[in-house]
């Protein structure tokens, strides 16, 4: 028992050395992941709440870009650049989605 204890003891700088040198980028991913998972959770409160449809479109669209960022942000950590272009026209699908929407809201209001 005391020598599993002077183990633990010995083993405690090493473990607080090992943290010191994690990388300061790592932690700004983490923080990242965290705000974008509470933002996409506030987000899906509105979608299922939302008192109307363009309402739920434009939360609909918000959650899109929201994953298009941890995309990005999935590039970043991994170092894969073909991320970035699968996000590039993921993000110009949903644009032009969104565009299609408010002439389908434009047109309608004219009727």
């Amino acid at each position: 028992m005391i020598a599993s204890l002077a183990a633990l003891s010995t083993d405690v700088p090493t473990l607080l050395a090992a943290e010191a040198h994690v990388h300061p980028m790592s932690r700004i991913i983490v923080a990242s992941t965290i705000v974008f998972a509470i933002a996409i959770a506030a987000v899906v409160v509105r979608l299922i709440k939302g008192p109307s449809l363009p309402d739920r479109v434009v939360a609909l669209d918000l959650l899109g870009f929201q994953v298009i960022s941890l995309v990005g942000l999935a590039a970043i950590t991994s170092g894969r650049k073909e991320l970035l272009g699968v996000a590039l026209v993921a993000a110009i699908i949903l644009f032009l989605g969104t565009a299609a929407f408010a002439m389908f809201l434009q047109r309608r209001g004219h009727e």
